[in-house]
């Protein structure tokens, strides 16, 4: 269809990005096309039709007439960069080549068929001259000779330059729904605007015109019967009040209202009247200088006529246009990086470490330092002069690192929102709701670079890893393009900006937009240049695309692979290209390669090509296990097979498929043990480093995951590169999440709004086409928590289009369908719905845990429970923990003022220190700490992801062992295995593991050579050990355990009672004493003094020991909320009787309390010797978090040692992990750092734990019979339950608050998800009874005494982050490890003293495990 072309008849240059230089600068688009005179360099005259309207009126030259339409030729701009149309706006046609006639004439235009003999390449030769090259016969040109224009070949004369000369005048499209114009009038020559300051029902006016004033542009939208006026910085419409008062003004966008509903009249001179209809009475817009908008029904003058000068997305708020999402942005292409030779790319010291930065390739970084601007609305944002023209000076702004999240640098705020968003739900406008932060903040980013070497004669591309959250890019004082979109790549071809040497680059970088709606992910929200900011060049035509694929043999040792090419031609004429392929197998050696000639012919702009390597054998494999792989490595050369451009890309032979409702990875049924992630880190937000990265990645190796969900955004582009090096599976979720959306309007949320649709398929076939080489990534995701809609239904089919691996959405399987999604997927489900799913999935699809064991503060309960149903299941295949990393942060100004530790602790930040709407703590929901300590959760979830299963048959000694890997021969490890007396290691043996191939056990003899000694409890651990090192951990590293009690302990021995004998006394309460002890209760029974062996073990004005309640956790408080539970201890009444035994050497005192909530006796037996047992008889009621005691012991006994499950916190839905033993720590120590303080420091099993004031040498042993589990802290709980709280607020006292307690209720999963299972709630209904038995020491100065190794002191002297030991014997073997067992220090004692640094390793705790030939001790002490 032929284009309709309108002149627009005003000088005013009103077009944004239009340059204010004298030079002549081309701001023209297909909408607003520029229109210059040309005239000839040698000749003087200009470029003409004429005058004459025909086809074939041949092009002469003419001397210059100002009234001449003949000699106007408007520049329309084709989708090649620099290849341009010149029309005649009156004739409507262009100048042709005309090949056949040997000289250019005019010739119809057709903008939807583009006639090659009209496209001209515009080459400047200098300022403001021109040689008009045709595109389609490269050495062709328009030239003069002998006073006539011709057809002539391309020189070097000055017969083939041509001067264009700026009109200032336009010819503009007609007006158009989804655009935004500015209105002139052509009477006043001014524009109709909203005045600074309007609001709801504030009258429209005639203005000057002033460049970026947002108040003065509209944007068209359709109404119910005409066009809507939308004002979009406002949100408001344009109403003429017909029906009323007769003066236009601005009132809420109802397209019903036919006061909005509008429409064109076009003029002959091409402009418009704007009119609306009342009553059927056409009422027409009219312009009154500086006055009031008008209207009128008299269309007699100039002043109802107005001039739609389409804005640029830089002018426009094209930030709330859900359809306008991106302007001039590359499509979307696998990653590579361009070398100039094979020579370079393989010299490269990162050539195998993709995710480094290149040293020797056609890249440049712009990391680093960059000249930023901060405003807090859109309006105040700098511009051409001051910001983004070639000469602006930013010499005054302020200093920025990119990448970096801006709000981190202590402009604006970090804002933590979950669910909700932080402005009014009304897509696609941004309205902030947040009070302290901006309205839409904007960051304008200005700085310069050198263009390399040799970069001028190539392809240049800029490149952003990822913005928050839409921006517009200059280049030169050059307008490059618009885009939207946190976490995808965003590329501009600047080559027609860029010039030799010195040139500038300006971003300017908006907070929220549109796409802010599709980014609503639970996390926080901050802004900028969050991501790699480069360059890099390529040939003009040059491979712009590869797709890898293979298809392998039925033994997973051969096939084929495809390797598709898109090259692209940014030049004119018939360049002749060279593609080498090789592949190369991991060690290096060619395993193949193939050279395919490419010929381009004169109008292709692109062609596909495919390389098959057919009959490959002897493959090795890619999978998580054995990460094996290979390299492509793709190199262009010339017609001469010249070397042009070379790139590799690691690539690993995998086949991922659905066969029966499970997935295999090689023919193999994988379970896939995985974690959702987040970029975050506590110093950089968003930003997070390589380093970082990295350490992710390891922790994860190290800890037996082998899955990432990238939730709810794909990664970096490098991580991936880290995924494939290392092995782990990816389930690559797009950057999608509309949950506020889909939580308020269900099926009415934007994801079923086809206005939506194409930015849905942008963002998600992105992901795919940049990600889709990577083995690693094998479920591509659709996003999260959207709902459904034809939206999904889109990019699952744009998705198909592209690849074949399974793509996952959550949505249509919590919409009870197996449409649009290759899995049932669920989030949080308790236990039974696990196990009904696991059998009878929805679509017979695989069972998938998107998301579970919510993992907020103390968590990650009975995760065993899960994968004993999953690995023993028709269609589970396995889950993502949510999440892996807290995602506190240290507040931007403590880290301008270094201020990162207050008390002793971290000072980070949570979602409460900041403006709503958030979730509280909601985003610490890490199994590791904000800056990556490995917690006592994540040593549960190793346990549990462990990949050997063992058993132990006491009665043969026989170990049988199952390999759970499905790659990975156990031949690769070796067994320890090490026998415990009451909790004491005696005996260490190791020895190589057989050959266990996957899915085989082995039987193996355990050839102990220790008797075991009755009434002594013994222990067997196991550990299988890597025999080599890998690149994620060390030889010898423990990857799988576990534990077999092999003689359960007996009953407390009777008590050795020597000493005088007792006497009692019952005034004032009860007080049983002698030579070796004072006890004495009140009345109520509570103990006011206990002194033993002359050790004050209680003294107390309160109320102690008593039964309390007080336990909360987050997993106690759904969703950020605060149920605290019991906040107080206290009793309805007691009763308490005494008696003397008959020899008067132990005396017994019953105390019978009455309680609401889990009435109780203690039964004291106080012992001449000063032994007091303490047997506690509880009848729990429903529903406790507790059944246990309360104690408090006297300041000064801070080094602990004790005998039960450890040596981390545990829990009895969170034990797997945990084995009894021997640990010593010190109170302090036993302090869990969670981002609010909550209850921690469970030890379950409790056998004995002895206190000891390392000052006075005075002890406390508390030994028990039952089931105990116990805590030793300086807070008291009851400081915990304050909805917003941060460890450094807690108040430590000298005392100690420890808890014994017969039952605690289990973890669960209850902050999202499902509370504590049945079998973990405390038990009620029957009479749950345990001993403590206490005693005192003296004279000891260790909590143990029975080995060489025990008498050492340690401590971490915080100034140095250094742990110092002391009265170490000779030679001790001292390590530190971190909770997983990876070592981050050792040595090898030479005198009694030792230091190891600990410099780098991340606050939280650790292990320290000191040897000798006499012993070995394990010590957990706190880096803070």
């Amino acid at each position: 269809m032929r284009r309709q072309l309108h002149l627009l008849i005003t000088l005013l240059a009103v077009w944004a990005g239009m340059s204010t230089t004298s030079a002549v600068a081309f701001n023209t688009s297909a909408e607003m096309m520029q229109i210059f005179r040309i005239a000839s360099v040698t000749d003087g005259r200009y470029l003409s039709n004429g005058n004459n309207l025909d086809n074939d009126a041949r092009i002469v030259l003419e001397n210059l007439d100002t009234e001449s339409k003949g000699q106007e030729w408007a520049l329309y701009p084709t989708d090649r960069q620099g290849i341009y149309v010149l029309v005649n706006p009156t004739s409507k046609k262009a100048i042709d080549m005309a090949p056949t006639l040997g000289y250019p004439v005019q010739w119809t235009f057709e903008a939807a068929n583009l006639n090659p003999n009209q496209l001209f390449r515009l080459v400047q030769k200098g300022e403001d001259v021109y040689q008009l090259v045709n595109s389609a016969n490269s050495y062709q040109c328009l030239g003069v000779a002998n006073g006539k224009v011709t057809v002539t070949n391309v020189s070097s004369g000055n017969d083939v330059l041509f001067r264009f000369e700026d009109t200032g005048r336009y010819v503009v499209s007609p007006p158009a729904v989804g655009k935004s114009y500015v209105f002139q009038n052509v009477a006043t020559k001014q524009v109709i605007a909203a005045p600074a300051g309007a609001k709801l029902e504030t009258n429209l006016y005639s203005q000057n015109y002033r460049e970026g004033d947002q108040m003065q542009i509209w944007s068209l939208y359709n109404g119910n019967n005409g066009i809507i006026f939308t004002l979009g910085s406002l949100n408001l419409s344009m109403d003429l009040c017909l029906n009323h008062s007769l003066e236009p003004l601005l009132y809420t966008t109802d397209k019903a209202n036919y006061n909005q509903n509008l429409y064109f009249e076009e003029t002959p001179e091409g402009a418009y009247r704007i009119y609306g209809i009342y009553k059927n009475v056409k009422y027409y817009l009219r312009s009154v200088a500086n006055s009031k908008i008008a209207v009128t029904t008299d269309i007699a003058d100039d002043d109802t006529k107005f001039i739609p000068i389409p804005v640029r997305a830089s002018m426009t708020t094209v930030w709330e246009d859900q359809t306008f999402f991106e302007e001039n942005k590359e499509p979307a292409h696998a990653t590579f990086i361009p070398y100039s030779t094979t020579e370079s790319m393989q010299s490269d010291v990162n050539y195998d470490m993709p995710w480094l930065t290149p040293e020797k390739a056609d890249y440049l970084s712009l990391n680093g330092t960059w000249n930023f601007n901060f405003v807090t609305e859109p309006l105040l944002r700098p511009g051409e002069a001051e910001f983004w023209g070639n000469n602006a000076d930013v010499s005054g702004w302020d200093k920025i690192e990119v990448p970096s999240c801006w709000e981190m640098k202590g402009y604006d705020l970090p804002l933590y929102v979950n669910v909700e968003y932080a402005f009014v739900n009304n897509p696609p406008y941004i309205e902030n709701k947040v009070d302290g932060v901006g309205g839409n903040p904007v960051g304008s980013y200005r700085r310069d670079f050198t263009l390399p070497q040799g970069w001028d004669s190539k392809n240049v591309f800029l490149h952003f890893d990822g913005l928050y959250s839409a921006a517009f890019v200059w280049v030169n004082g050059k307008y490059v393009g618009y885009t939207q979109g946190g976490n995808t790549d965003h590329e501009f071809d600047i080559s027609g900006h860029v010039r030799t040497g010195n040139n500038n680059v300006c971003v300017q970088v908006f907070r929220w937009s549109d796409a802010s709606y599709l980014e609503g992910q639970d996390m926080f929200h901050m802004s900028g240049l969050h991501r790699d900011v480069y360059l890099y060049a390529t040939p003009k035509t040059f491979v712009r695309d590869h797709y890898i694929t293979s298809e392998l043999n039925s033994t997973f040792d051969g096939g084929k692979m495809n390797v598709a090419f898109e090259l692209s031609k940014r030049e004119d004429g018939t360049p002749e290209k060279q593609i080498e392929t090789k592949l190369l197998a991991p060690d290096g050696t060619v395993v193949a390669t193939n050279t395919t000639k490419v010929t381009f012919s004169t109008w292709e702009e692109s062609k596909n090509i495919d390389v098959t390597f057919d009959n490959l054998s002897q493959l090795k494999m890619w999978s998580s296990e054995k990460p094996n792989l290979y390299t492509v490595v793709v190199a262009q050369k010339n017609a001469a097979g010249e070397e042009e451009m070379v790139f590799s890309t690691k690539y690993g032979f995998r086949k991922v498929e659905i066969a029966g409702g499970i997935v295999k990875i090689n023919g193999q049924r994988v379970y896939f043990k995985g974690v959702n992630t987040q970029d975050s880190h506590p110093l950089y937000g968003r930003s997070i480093d390589v380093a970082t990265m990295l350490k992710d990645i390891e922790l994860m190796k190290q800890s037996n995951v082998n899955t990432v969900r990238t939730s709810h955004y794909p990664r970096q582009a490098k991580m991936y590169a880290m995924f494939d090096h290392y092995g782990l599976y990816v389930m690559n979720e797009a950057d999608v999440e509309c949950h506020k959306s889909w939580t308020d309007k269900g099926r009415n949320s934007i994801s079923n709004d086809p206005t939506w649709q194409a930015q849905y398929v942008d963002r998600t076939v992105r992901m795919v086409y940049r990600d889709r080489n990577h083995p690693s990534v094998v479920f591509w995701s659709l996003g999260n928590e959207s709902g459904v809609g034809v939206n999904f239904d889109a990019t699952y089919k744009a998705i198909q289009s592209l690849d074949g691996r399974p793509i996952h959405y959550e949505g249509y399987s919590n919409d009870n369908s197996a449409a649009n999604t290759d899995f049932d997927s669920k989030m949080y489900p308790d236990l039974n719905y696990t196990r009904a799913h696991c059998s009878y999935s929805i679509g017979a699809e695989p069972f998938f845990l998107c998301e579970y064991a919510h993992a907020m503060g103390n968590a990650v309960g009975n995760l065993q429970d899960y994968w004993d149903i999953i690995e023993d299941s028709n269609y589970g295949i396995g889950g993502c923990i949510w999440d892996w990393v807290d995602q506190s942060i240290y507040d931007p100004q403590d880290i301008k003022n270094d201020n990162l530790v207050k008390n002793g602790f971290p000072t980070y930040h949570t979602g409460y220190d900041y403006p709503g709407p958030h979730q509280g703590n909601f985003c610490n929901n890490g199994i590791i700490t904000a800056d990556r300590a490995w917690t006592s959760k994540l040593t549960e979830v190793k346990k549990v992801y462990q990949y050997a299963a063992f058993t132990y048959n006491k009665a043969n000694q026989t170990l049988s062992v199952k390999n759970k890997y499905n790659f990975t021969n156990l031949n690769e490890f070796t067994l320890r295995y090490t026998l415990l007396c009451n909790g004491e290691p005696v005996e260490t043996k190791e020895q190589a593991m057989p050959s266990v191939t996957p899915g085989s056990t082995a039987e193996i003899p355990v050839a102990l050579t220790e008797k075991l000694e009755s009434g002594k409890e013994y222990a067997l651990n196991v550990e299988l050990l890597k025999n080599e090192k890998e690149i994620w951990c060390d030889s010898k590293y423990n990857i799988a355990t576990e534990q077999f009690v092999i003689q359960e302990r007996g009953a407390l021995p009777a008590v050795e009672n020597s000493g005088e004998t007792l006497t009692l006394t019952t005034s004032n309460g009860y007080t049983v004493s002698n030579g070796n002890i004072t006890f004495k209760l009140d009345a109520q029974g509570f103990v006011k003094e206990w002194i033993s062996g002359g050790v004050t073990v209680m003294q107390n004005e309160d109320n102690y020991p008593i039964y309390s309640n007080i336990r909360w956790i987050e997993n106690e408080s759904p969703y950020g909320n605060h149920n605290f539970g019991d906040n107080s201890t206290s009793i309805k009444s007691a009763s308490v009787n005494a008696s003397l035994a008959s020899d008067k050497k132990s005396c017994t005192i019953n105390v019978s309390v009455s309680h609401q909530r889990c009435p109780y006796n203690v039964q004291y037996t106080v012992y001449a010797s000063g032994v007091v047992d303490m047997k506690v008889s509880y009848n729990p009621n429903s529903g406790l978090r507790r059944i246990g005691m309360d104690m408090i012991f006297p300041a000064g006994f801070e080094d602990v040692e004790y005998y039960a499950k450890g040596p981390w916190e545990n829990y009895v839905d969170r034990q797997t992990g945990s084995y009894l033993g021997r640990y010593t720590t010190t109170v302090d120590d036993m302090f869990e750092m969670y981002a609010h303080p909550q209850s921690h420091g469970n030890r379950m099993g409790l056998r004995e734990v002895k206190m000891i004031n390392p000052n006075t040498g005075e002890g406390i042993k508390v030994e028990t019979e039952g089931q105990v589990s116990f805590s030793l802290s300086h807070y008291d709980q009851k400081q915990y339950l304050v909805p917003e709280l941060h460890p450094w607020d807690l108040v430590k006292d000298d005392v100690v608050y420890a808890t014994f307690d017969y039952m605690q209720r289990g973890l669960g999963n209850g902050s999202c998800g499902p509370g504590t299972e049945y079998q973990y709630q405390c038990t009620y209904g029957t009479t749950c009874t345990h001993t403590l038995r206490f005693s005192t020491m003296t004279n000891v100065h260790t909590a143990i005494a029975q080995t060489d190794v025990d008498g050492c002191k340690v401590k971490y002297d915080a100034a140095s982050e250094t742990l110092r030991l002391s009265q170490l014997p000779q030679h001790a073997d001292v390590t530190i490890v971190n909770l997983g067992g990876v070592v981050v220090g050792h040595t090898t004692a030479t005198t009694d003293q030792a230091a190891i640094a600990m410099n780098g390793c991340p606050r939280g705790s650790y292990l320290v495990v000191i040897k000798t030939s006499e012993g070995q001790r394990t010590h957990k002490f706190l880096k803070w």
